[in-house]
């Protein structure tokens, strides 16, 4: 026990073990108890299957409710994985997501914590810890179901890292083949269109093109355009589907404001609703814009832009509660710069990170973990995590501004 602890303080790397070991071992229960379902992960195993024989893609009835609404594309991202029997396959795709998990974590903690990572092994093990702890319910799902967000925000941070070391081809593939897996890439380029950076955007648009004819290798034209189609189709019933953001079960901004402001007792009508959301999301805009001009001259700047965008992901996009574990680089920046919070900051800080990361059903029980989703504590958590970010960047402004 002596020397582990010695080994937790004397050793950065401690924290990034720890974390590949617990996903791998989480394997077993699971596998006993439940055969690896990995539901979503079958989707994709199905599609890169389906692609690779030339055959639809979308609305096939025998798939019943797990039905794939991706882009062709991304089907061709897993074709590695159908080399092999699909319960072994789950298997690699398990190991595959805990590598994920390290890899996000070395990554934040090169990005956001790298003179730490050096200095103060014991506090980069904590941070990277307590994080890791904070969307580990998120974790859980993205390894039982066998999720992509996890793998989307290794890109992502990825596409920071790209970013900040100047590497503009880098930068514009991985965000064009991030789109293809879900759009959420999008939210960067009006950041790039701020900081003037045409040939990332134009670089962007190049790749993407490429991938998007893609799937040109596996069809005939007339059978693409089809497929693209079916794809267009399938984006528009689920955004039509995600509608009434009114619903306890739509975990964004949107939805929240609407719920608990007056809002909630106006009949806006669907013209509304959109007005509304175009209103809130240039509010929005113009506060991160806010952010991202508080930070000129402070350390780390840029890497925390790109994590403010990264976080509201979820808070803006329609999609499930497990998006919320793209919140995790702004906990690690947040747990870093813990000792310049205030004792209510901190108070906040912590009882965010419960709301966003502790709805258990397993702690709570059916009915609360019920009650705790359709009051999106999931997304107050969020919301007020991201709100100690801009805080914390505003005292750092205020020291720099009077040093």
């Amino acid at each position: 026990m002596k020397n582990i602890f010695s080994y937790y303080s004397k050793t950065s790397y401690f924290s990034l073990i720890c974390i590949g070991l617990l996903a791998l071992l989480y394997m077993f229960p699971e596998y006993r108890n439940r055969n690896l379902i990995m539901v979503d992960y079958e989707v994709f195993y199905k599609a890169a299957q389906r692609i690779f024989h030339g055959s639809n893609l979308y609305q096939i009835e025998a798939d019943g409710h797990f039905v794939f609404k991706y882009s062709p594309t991304s089907s061709i991202y897993f074709l590695p994985f159908t080399l092999f029997p699909f319960n072994v396959s789950k298997i690699i795709y398990w190991i595959f997501l805990s590598l994920m998990f390290v890899t996000a974590s070395f990554l934040s903690g090169k990005l956001y914590l790298s003179e730490i990572f050096r200095t103060n092994p014991k506090k980069y093990n904590t941070i990277i810890l307590l994080a890791i702890a904070s969307v580990g319910v998120h974790l859980q799902r993205e390894l039982t179901l066998g999720q992509v967000n996890w793998v989307l925000l290794v890109l992502f941070l990825w596409i920071v890292l790209a970013y900040v070391n100047k590497k503009q081809v880098r930068t514009s593939i991985i965000i064009a083949t991030s789109v293809f897996i879900k759009p959420f890439g999008f939210i960067f380029l009006p950041y790039l269109i701020w900081k003037k950076k045409f040939k990332e955007l134009g670089y962007f648009i190049l790749f993407s093109v490429i991938l998007l004819f893609l799937p040109l290798l596996f069809y005939s034209y007339a059978e693409y355009v089809s497929q693209f189609q079916a794809w267009i189709n399938e984006l528009t019933v689920e955004l039509g589907n995600k509608q009434n953001i009114a619903s306890p079960r739509i975990h964004t901004i949107f939805s929240v404001l609407i719920r608990y402001t007056p809002l909630y007792f106006l009949n806006i009508g669907s013209a509304g609703i959109i007005i509304y959301q175009f209103l809130v999301l240039i509010l929005v805009g113009l506060i991160s814009l806010w952010f991202f001009k508080m930070g000129k001259g402070l350390n780390f700047a840029e890497a925390e832009n790109f994590a403010l965008l990264i976080a509201l992901i979820p808070l803006l996009a329609s999609t499930s509660e497990d998006a919320y574990l793209f919140l995790f680089p702004v906990i690690v920046i947040n747990f870093r710069d813990f000792h310049l919070m205030s004792f209510i900051e901190k108070t906040i800080l912590i009882v965010a990170v419960i709301f966003q990361g502790a709805n258990i059903w397993e702690i709570w029980g059916p009915k609360l973990f019920e009650t705790f989703l359709d009051l999106s504590m999931v997304t107050i958590g969020a919301i007020l995590i991201v709100g100690i970010l801009f805080r914390v960047r505003f005292k750092k402004m205020l020291q720099l501004k009077n040093a």
